[in-house]
Formats: C-alpha cells, sequence, structure tokens
C-alpha cells in the first residue's frame, strides 16, 4: 500500500506562530469559543470554493476534511461512538485547549489576561494520494513554527493538545484512545510533533513533545497504523468504484460499533443537496 503525504500546504487561511515558552495557568483571560472548526460547521464548502477557484491540475477523487479520514481510520480499534453533547467540564476544556494555544504563541512575559477569540482560527488544504486515490481535504492548523520555509512546508507545523497529568492506569487508555487520533490526524497531514500540557483543572504543570513517528511505539498502544491506512484505502475503493458506475447519486456511509462493518446506502437526497451545481465535474 503506498500513501503519499502531503510535503507543502497548498494554501493556508491565516498564521498562528509558536514560541518556545511553558504555559501555566489556563485560566488567565477570558475564551470566546467556536462551535467547531470551519469544517465541521460548512462542510466541504470552503474546500469546494477554493478548488473552484484554484483548479488542480489533476482532479482529486475525494473531497473531504481531514477529521473525516480520521474517523475512518479509527474505526477498527473504536469500541463505542463518541456522543455529541458538550456537557459544561467538556466545554470548559475545549477552552483550555484554546488558551493553550494562544499562550505557546505568545512572546514571554506577555499579557494574558486578554480576550482569546478561537473564532479566528486558522486552515490549510492538504491534497496527498493513498494507494492511488487522489485525495483534497481541510484541517485546522494549531501553529506553525517560527523559522518557516517559503514555501510553507508541512514539517513546519505542529499540532498543540492538553491532557489531565496521566497516571500509570490512565497511560494506558491514553495510548489506546488519544494516540491512535492524534496520530492519524498528523499523519494525513504531515504533521511531525505534538506539543501536550499535562494539567490539573486549569494548571499545566509540565508539556510533553510527542513525535508522531513514535506514537505507534509507546507503551500501551493497541492499534496498527497500516490497520487504519488499509480500512480506509479499502473503504475509498469501494466508494470509488460506486460514483464511478454512478456518479450523481449520494450514498449515506454509517457505523454501528463496535466492529468494523461499514453500512452503506445509496439515498434518496438529490446530488445538489451536498454539492452544487457550480462545483460539479
Amino acid at each position: 500500500m503506498d500513501f503519499h503525504f502531503p510535503k507543502y500546504v497548498i494554501q493556508v487561511i491565516g498564521k498562528v506562530m509558536i514560541s518556545p515558552w511553558n504555559p501555566s495557568n489556563l485560566n488567565q483571560g477570558e475564551v470566546v469559543l467556536k462551535n467547531a472548526n470551519r469544517f465541521t460547521e460548512e462542510g466541504i464548502h470552503p474546500i469546494l470554493e477554493w478548488l473552484h477557484r484554484h483548479p488542480p491540475s489533476t482532479k482529486p477523487d475525494f473531497v473531504s476534511s481531514q477529521g473525516n479520514f480520521m474517523m475512518l481510520m479509527c474505526t477498527p480499534f473504536e469500541k463505542t461512538e463518541e456522543r455529541e453533547n458538550m456537557p459544561f467540564y467538556r466545554l470548559q476544556a475545549r477552552k483550555w485547549a484554546e488558551k493553550f494555544k494562544d499562550i505557546l504563541s505568545r512572546p514571554p512575559n506577555s499579557d494574558y489576561t486578554n480576550f482569546f477569540n478561537s473564532k479566528n482560527s486558522c486552515e490549510g488544504i492538504f491534497s496527498s494520494s493513498l494507494d492511488g486515490i487522489k485525495l483534497i481535504y481541510g484541517a485546522e492548523v494549531k501553529a506553525i513554527r517560527d523559522s518557516i520555509n517559503e514555501p510553507l512546508k508541512c514539517e513546519d507545523l505542529i499540532d498543540c493538545k492538553i491532557n489531565k497529568i496521566l497516571t500509570n492506569r490512565k497511560f494506558l487508555d491514553f495510548s489506546k484512545t488519544k494516540l491512535i487520533k492524534w496520530w492519524c490526524l498528523n499523519y494525513l497531514t504531515g504533521v511531525p510533533e505534538t506539543l501536550c500540557g499535562f494539567r490539573d483543572e486549569g494548571l499545566v504543570n509540565e508539556i510533553r513533545s510527542f513525535k508522531t513517528t513514535n506514537m505507534p511505539k509507546m507503551r500501551g498502544v493497541n492499534w496498527k497504523p497500516n490497520v487504519c491506512l488499509e480500512f480506509l484505502r479499502n473503504l475509498l475503493h469501494y466508494l470509488k468504484g460506486e460514483l464511478i458506475n454512478d456518479p450523481n447519486v449520494v450514498h449515506n456511509v454509517s457505523w454501528d460499533p463496535p466492529g468494523t462493518t461499514i453500512k452503506i446506502a445509496r439515498s434518496e437526497r438529490d446530488i445538489s443537496y451536498v454539492v452544487e451545481d457550480k462545483y460539479r465535474v
């Protein structure tokens, strides 16, 4: 199986630089939290609009978001489906995560008591191929290193996360459930590293670097990268075959956990429900 992950970012909308600074108190200042990243809120329309304005030399087989491909890659090792409810504590954790990124992006001795509006997000458009299947997808870009190259390379990007301080037992759950998602997200975009702030409530006590290439080798990992990629490849190959035979049909793709059985059914919706006429080829 051949996967060519992107070496260059096609385009980044806005920039968030990152400086070598250790944050401590994530409760400082107010965070205006966006509902979700742009691709979650608007679907693939921002990506289709970009492609409409910048037609690629080779048309992609699939246009999606990084999160959708990550979800499919994790399916072989998922036990339950994530719930969409947002209790208060989880909402607070998201604010801490945004504040962590904000503090990392500022020089030392900055004023961290100001408002931080996470709605001013930074997105990138990426192109890659998986066993001959051409993919274009959008992804939120958390941060860019200070010493960036021109053109911007994926190795210049860095991801930022926060997590509760881990005990030995919790570290095993962390390796099984968190690292697989981090690896999939970074692998799809060629991001080489994730910085994680380990917190006790809103106080960060430690920042650790997780290299993408080392994640599958860490203690407690029970997932395999080749299985994730093979599952995605097989599903996309099947869908591509269905779409070649009838390109103007909408298909519903669903999954009932646990297990790897994916249900694909034709929908009664018109293709215009998913893709506007001006974006269709």
